[in-house]
């Protein structure tokens, strides 16, 4: 007795590795986009709005950015399987 249609294990192969796929785009987006925010942050060590504070607090923030890119980039290959 086939438990499985015909047609439905193709469909769910092809749409497991459009899921991959994704996972991978999403997460080296997210890596480029820390990366991205971090460099940026880093290299304007003029004095933003006049306030050093305010300099000294965006680059933590582009810190992390990073941070969070990295995460982003680690859970999707752990939801990849890898």
């Amino acid at each position: 007795m086939n438990l499985i249609p015909d047609g439905i294990l193709p469909l769910a192969l092809i749409g497991g590795g459009m899921a991959v796929i994704w996972l991978s785009v999403e997460a080296l987006t997210g890596i480029k986009g820390g990366l991205h925010s971090l460099v940026h942050r880093l290299l304007s060590f003029g004095v933003v709005d006049g306030n050093p504070r305010r300099t000294q607090l965006a680059r933590y923030e582009g810190v992390f950015e990073l941070l969070a890119g990295i995460l982003m980039v680690i859970a999707g290959f752990a939801r990849m399987g890898v």
